[in-house]
């Protein structure tokens, strides 16, 4: 089975429809409405993602946004493609994502690296390295995925995102609380 046929599975079995289970009608339209919004919500930022992978993955972190801010009782944000200036430089990182909570904040790149791309040249490889520390010195947390191994199983790469950042961000509070 693909990647896109285990997305389509996934919430087939995990995300079926609702609505026919709700017995008032009104509460249905608010649903339904609810729905159809989240589907935008879900598809314009999509846009901005530059490969298949990347759009996979953004949906699995989309999808798992909620449960994740849930658990950390704060926020969470996923921003495809977002410009970030450091030093007069400006840099697109595949996506920037914002974790925020008991006043801690903490911020990440993640990176989904394609073979067609990345690493293809010692010089690639070197400059991705160098933009990789850039990042680090400046207060991102960076992750990095190969483009197969989020091909494979987009779901897995999302739950290890938020599962590495609510151990960081833990970290930090114990950090803190310390000082």
């Amino acid at each position: 089975m693909d990647a896109l046929e285990q997305l389509k599975a996934y919430y087939e079995t995990c995300c079926a429809d609702l609505s026919g289970h709700i017995q008032e009608n009104r509460v249905r339209q608010v649903y339904e409405t609810l729905i159809a919004k989240y589907r935008y919500h879900f598809l314009i930022p999509l846009n901005f993602c530059e490969s298949p992978a990347e759009k996979m993955l953004y949906l699995c972190l989309l999808g798992e946004q909620l449960y994740a801010a849930a658990r950390i009782c704060g926020t969470i944000t996923v921003v495809p493609q977002l410009t970030i200036k450091i030093k007069g430089k400006e840099f697109r990182p595949d996506f920037t994502v914002t974790v925020s909570a008991a006043g801690k904040e903490l911020k990440a790149i993640i990176e989904v690296d394609g073979h067609e791309f990345h690493e293809k040249t010692k010089e690639q490889a070197r400059k991705d390295r160098a933009r990789e520390r850039m990042f680090v010195k400046h207060g991102y947390t960076v992750l990095r995925f190969t483009g197969q191994e989020v091909y494979e199983d987009p779901f897995r790469c999302a739950e290890e995102v938020y599962k590495t950042l609510e151990v960081l961000l833990k970290e930090k509070t114990v950090r803190a609380a310390g000082d």
